[in-house]
């Protein structure tokens, strides 16, 4: 079997320590509203749906970027800066706008920090190269491993010491992930095929548009009426771009952003339900499930690593499956991949809905129940997302790939965005505490979900044969 590059490990070992601290967010921040600022659901939902949407938009900004000014070497260091100083900052912070500032500079560094690591990832393998998609499994992984510990160590450093202490522990490890990039990049010779000689100008021109990003990210998340004319206008503004790219380009290039296009709305949709893992399940878990398990009292956060857990477990397996089936025609091709993902999140949520009706003895939500469905949504997250990442770097022409990256993240954005409307429909009166009637309000969230992710997985397999058609312009049709 083929080995992947060295350098790989440098990109892993990053993207897993800004993984770290985004997910101790994601899994701290609704709580973290509720118990020390008395926010309600409601609110706390729409704020982290905004960070979430943020982090990923800003993804377009940071490949542009990276595009025509930083490069993606650099752009990755300057990035992590940014987050390591935003997690001190919302360590420190004491009020709502300490708070929603911190939160501005989370999505700023995430915008800038993600799609250029993953390009980089993809500039690693020539067209065609049988290693490319196992190689993002692989590095799905460390991401995966940088979200387990992020969802683990924070839980437990906010229970046992303070929230500051949680938060703190974010800008420690960006700043690790800063030196891991830097002089790992020095010793494997790591090249940035986007090099740019930068002016005092540029440098200017740069921090000009952080800026500018800066504050529209804070008036997004601490004015929620704005947020949703923000996003519609955002997905108006990346469907036009993706097709204004189509109709500039001929022949296979055309086929091959049209199959991206299509792609994308399949991923947009798929993010909104994956998403509740931060939103709707976790307070669920919070409130409604037993903790009690094999001997072990589990933090909410522990339950959330389980799918990291099974991203990592699984992933390694699939990251070898992909290479030796790259080699024959019984490699599933992209869309199928992507539809086979839809399908494992149906049958997450079908089994999540079933699990909120089957109660313990103790009358909570049995928790191994539960952990299968983290473990299920965790096998469609590896089909899915790191297939993702992959058709980018193939489907898309290098001259754009920053862009076209930024534009694959900005549906995670939407996705994120639309995850905290949705999770609205689970949301829990401030004063209610009857278990009975607090299920059965998640029960019937799960479903609607379950319904969602079913008419989904239809389209997906209905459009799998069209997309093939699109990717295989001049090359055999996969299977």
């Amino acid at each position: 079997m083929n080995k992947q590059p060295k350098a790989l490990s440098i990109f892993f070992l990053t993207e897993m320590w800004e993984r770290y601290g985004f997910n101790m967010l994601e899994i701290l921040l609704v709580i973290f509203l509720i118990s020390v600022f008395s926010m309600g659901d409601t609110f706390s939902y729409t704020t982290l749906g905004s960070v979430t949407a943020l982090a990923y938009i800003n993804s377009i900004v940071g490949g542009y970027l990276a595009d025509r000014f930083l490069g993606h070497r650099r752009a990755v260091l300057v990035s992590a800066l940014i987050l390591s100083a935003s997690y001190a900052v919302l360590a420190c912070s004491q009020s709502m706008t300490q708070v929603f500032w911190s939160l501005s500079l989370v999505t700023l560094g995430t915008g800038m920090l993600k799609p250029n690591v993953s390009s980089m990832v993809g500039s690693l393998y020539k067209e065609n190269d049988v290693r490319r998609h196992g190689g993002f499994t692989l590095f799905y992984i460390g991401i995966n491993a940088g979200i387990m510990l992020g969802l683990l160590i924070p839980s437990y450093l906010q229970t046992y010491f303070s929230w500051a202490v949680a938060f703190s522990s974010g800008a420690v490890m960006l700043l690790v992930g800063f030196f891991t990039f830097y002089l790992g990049g020095r010793y494997f010779k790591i090249k940035d095929f986007r090099v740019f000689k930068m002016s005092y100008r540029d440098w200017f021109k740069v921090m000009g548009i952080l800026a500018i990003t800066l504050v529209i990210s804070y008036e997004t998340i601490a004015h929620p009426s704005m947020a949703l004319l923000i996003f519609l206008l955002v997905a108006v503004v990346a469907l036009g771009v993706v097709i204004y790219q189509a109709f500039r380009e001929r022949g296979r290039a055309r086929a091959r952003l049209w199959a991206y296009f299509f792609l994308l709305g399949i991923s947009v949709i798929y993010w909104a339900v994956y998403f509740q893992i931060f939103f709707s399940m976790n307070l669920f878990v919070d409130r409604a499930v037993s903790h009690h398990f094999l001997g072990f009292n589990l933090t909410t956060g522990a339950f959330a690593a389980v799918e990291s857990v099974g991203v990592m477990f699984f992933g390694a397996i699939l990251g070898k499956v992909w290479t030796v089936l790259g080699r024959s025609r019984w490699n599933p091709s992209t869309p199928m991949k992507f539809a086979l993902g839809m399908l494992m999140h149906t049958a997450a949520f079908g089994l999540l809905f079933l699990s909120s009706r089957l109660l313990g003895v103790d009358g909570f939500v049995r928790p191994d129940l539960v952990i299968l469905v983290y473990l299920i949504i965790a096998i469609g997250e590896l089909l899915l997302s790191p297939t993702g990442l992959s058709m980018v770097t193939e489907l898309v022409p290098e001259r754009i790939v920053g862009m076209m990256m930024g534009i694959f993240f900005i549906t995670l954005g939407l996705g994120g965005k639309l995850a905290g409307i949705f999770a609205d429909w689970s949301a829990i009166p401030r004063k209610m505490t009857d278990v009975t009637t607090i299920e059965h309000i998640y029960s019937h969230a799960f479903l609607t979900y379950f319904l969602i992710c079913l008419v989904a997985m239809v389209i997906s397999f209905a459009l799998v044969p069209l997309i093939k058609r699109l990717i295989a312009t001049s090359k055999t049709v996969q299977a």
